[in-house]
């Protein structure tokens, strides 16, 4: 049957509309989006009830100690002694110094051994596989230039290139004796120095042009490479012939790489993930031949200009290896785009265009919006000019309920609903190549 002409599942769904909070805080802010043609969703805040109307007034903040009491008593009351004390026992676990050593512990594990790196120095790979490491300078601090270039040298991979196109202030003069004196010791470290800043994207493919090898890898300035990182990205290459690699990472601060903020594990490719956030990030290595398909970096992207030629790289690519492992250490600083997004405004309104022209590229006109919480994370307004929308529920007697706690945040109208008791088997063909799911899931079918 058709649920959306059944009254008693309709006023479910009232019912449950009705339990949905008026004050969703900071989750509000997370399903919100800053749009290009109108007003933004949190402008209008959700009405808010008794005390909570006081919120972001003085009374607010002087009412902070109270507030922090009714929360505590609150807190005893549900969850007894036993709550408190486990909250306790998680704070004193998961605190600066239990994280830090904990740290610690996981890059003792994923670091190689003298033994295992030595291993890798004796691998025999294919000797045109060469990879250039490209590190666009702009007055770089001299310790974490010190850093970048050692994690390069100490790579147990030893066929690659470090071009290094520096485009620092006079002021930085020491940028450049620093490189100078790492060149003299090492000819695989090739240094320009740039007459004039062009910003993010020319600053790179000045890279591009100094370079020979027949894979290209991108690496921030002041980042960090995990000792087997070209090595591991080699062995996927010559493995799976993948002309797109790319590896999962940390964020850290300061100069400690035990100073750990996040693990950032990935998925392998998806590319309606990758429309919504730049995950595959770094380290990303890539093959140049695929580079003078899609070409150089495009400076009207500068600040995203990574997700743009990672979209139009993973476009072209005939195969793309994710390998799940730590192998980039990205350091957080006050004027990196991992700590602070302000640093770099610009980034946010090129990321929305370099997705949104990823989109027109394949033949999906959309609107793209920031996310309040976090502006590099895009969601899409396709122009999908009314489709129809079936949803198909395998009712097993307590599906009706979730249904219809669903329904109740649906935002969008439905143009059928349908109900099956039969099993999945039968229930399916209701609707020809509709999705299913047990338990009352609600699932949506799309047709033109």
């Amino acid at each position: 049957m058709y649920v959306n002409q059944d009254a008693a599942f309709q006023k479910k769904i009232e019912q449950e509309k009705s339990f949905v909070s008026a004050d969703l805080g900071d989750f509000a802010k997370f399903l919100a989006y800053t749009h290009d043609d109108g007003p933004d969703d949190v402008e209008a805040e959700p009405q808010r009830h008794g005390i909570r109307k006081l919120k972001g007034t003085p009374a607010w903040a002087l009412l902070y100690p109270a507030r922090k009491g009714y929360h505590a008593a609150k807190f005893l009351y549900q969850n007894g002694v036993s709550g408190v004390y486990q909250k306790a026992e998680h704070a004193l676990t998961h605190n600066r110094y239990t994280r830090r050593r904990e740290a610690r512990k996981y890059l003792t594990k994923i670091m190689p051994t003298e033994e295992e790196k030595q291993k890798q120095r004796e691998r025999v790979f294919d000797a045109d596989l060469k990879i250039s490491v490209l590190v666009p300078l702009y007055n770089t601090p001299e310790p974490f230039l010190r850093d970048m270039i050692a994690s390069v040298t100490g790579q147990t991979y030893q066929n690659w290139e470090l071009c290094l196109a520096d485009a620092s202030d006079t002021a930085c003069g020491e940028v450049e004796a620093v490189v100078k004196a790492y060149a003299k010791e090492d000819s695989r470290i090739v240094y320009r120095k740039l007459s004039s800043n062009d910003g993010i994207a020319e600053n790179t493919n000045a890279c591009i042009k100094m370079s020979t090898g027949t894979y290209l890898a991108l690496f921030d300035h002041d980042d960090v490479l995990h000792p087997s990182a070209l090595y591991e990205c080699a062995k996927a290459i010559e493995r799976e012939g993948a002309d797109f690699v790319y590896t999962d990472e940390v964020t850290f601060e300061g100069e400690e790489l035990e100073n750990i903020l996040t693990y950032h594990f990935k998925p392998d490719f998806s590319v309606d993930n990758l429309r919504g956030v730049n995950y595959i990030c770094h380290l990303s290595v890539f093959k140049r031949s695929l580079l003078d398909e899609v070409g150089l970096f495009r400076r009207e992207y500068d600040g995203s200009q990574d997700h743009d030629m990672i979209l139009r790289l993973t476009d072209a690519a005939g195969h793309i290896c994710h390998i799940p492992k730590i192998l980039y250490f990205w350091r957080s600083h006050k004027m990196s785009t991992s700590q602070n997004l302000d640093a770099k405004p610009y980034a946010i309104a090129a990321g929305r265009n370099a997705v949104r022209e990823a989109e027109l590229r394949r033949g999906y006109p959309a609107k793209v919006h920031s996310a309040q919480i976090c502006k590099t994370h895009y969601r899409m307004q396709y122009e999908t000019k009314n489709p129809k929308v079936s949803v198909l529920i395998y009712d097993t007697g307590q599906g009706k309920d979730k249904a219809a706690r669903t329904a109740a945040g649906w935002t969008w109208k439905p143009s059928q609903i349908s109900s099956a008791k039969a099993p999945l088997s039968a229930a399916a063909p209701m609707i020809p190549g509709s999705l299913w799911c047990r338990g009352g899931m609600a699932l949506y079918r799309w047709v033109a």
